[in-house]
Parts: C-alpha cells; sequence; structure tokens
C-alpha cells in the first residue's frame, strides 16, 4: 500500500473515532435526567423527618383521582389541572440534590416529587407518594 492510501486510511479512522465520541456525548446530554439513587435517598428521608414533626391531623394522605394518578409517569406531561399546585423543592433540600441543568426543575406536586423539563412541563422521573401534602 502506498503512503497516501496509509494516510488516508489513518485519517479516516480519526475521523469516524471522533465522530463517534462527539455522537456518544451529544446523546448523553439530550437524555432526560432523573432522579439517582441518593437523591431518591435525601427526598425521603427529608419528609419522613417532616411527617414526623406535624400533627397527624394535618396531613392530607388522599390521591389524586384516577385518571390523574395515571397521567403522573416518567414521558407524560404535568395535567393542566395540577399546574397551579407545582411547589419547588425547599431550597434547604434542592441545596443537598445532585444539580440539574436549568431547563429542569424538581417540584412537588400533591404527594409526588417531580423532575420535569420546565419549557412544555415533561415529566424526567417521579417520586410517588413521599412529599406531604397539608391540609387547607
Amino acid at each position: 500500500m502506498s503512503r497516501r492510501w496509509k494516510l488516508a486510511l489513518l485519517l479516516t479512522g480519526a475521523f469516524i473515532t471522533f465522530m463517534m465520541a462527539e455522537t456518544i456525548v451529544l446523546s448523553q446530554e439530550l437524555k432526560a435526567p432523573t432522579f439517582s439513587p441518593k437523591d431518591r435517598e435525601l427526598i425521603e428521608t427529608y419528609y419522613n423527618h417532616l411527617i414526623g414533626a406535624l400533627a397527624p391531623g394535618s396531613l392530607d394522605r388522599s390521591p389524586f383521582p384516577l385518571g390523574v394518578e395515571k397521567a403522573l409517569v416518567a414521558g407524560s406531561h404535568v395535567p393542566m389541572q395540577l399546574e397551579k399546585d407545582l411547589e419547588p423543592l425547599p431550597a434547604k433540600l434542592e441545596s443537598q440534590l445532585t444539580p440539574v441543568t436549568s431547563a429542569y426543575g424538581r417540584y412537588k406536586v400533591g404527594r409526588h416529587v417531580v423532575l420535569m423539563r420546565k419549557a412544555d412541563l415533561a415529566i424526567a422521573d417521579i417520586l410517588k407518594n413521599v412529599a406531604v401534602k397539608e391540609t387547607r
């Protein structure tokens, strides 16, 4: 094989390797974040401690209607009737969790904690029945 062919093959291989690495990086950036095991533990611990400090009569343990509960899954969107109920997680808890990009946020809705894209309220991950829902 001539030197030109060897050089062309070497450059082609390097280019293909570079493009594969770039594709992997881009796919990881586009992948929606999820709650890490540590995040799950911190959230559950925080709300279990909070439940212990509240009077039993002040907790609302009733679930959302069945249709709403079924709609609250990763990959779907927060139902329109719950948009007004979204509450950001307490700053004390949020500061302990793994940082997420500014496009995503963690919110409490009823007794659930959702990780969602802020632009269109798409749910990336959800922790069901971990938060405190107080009676009003």
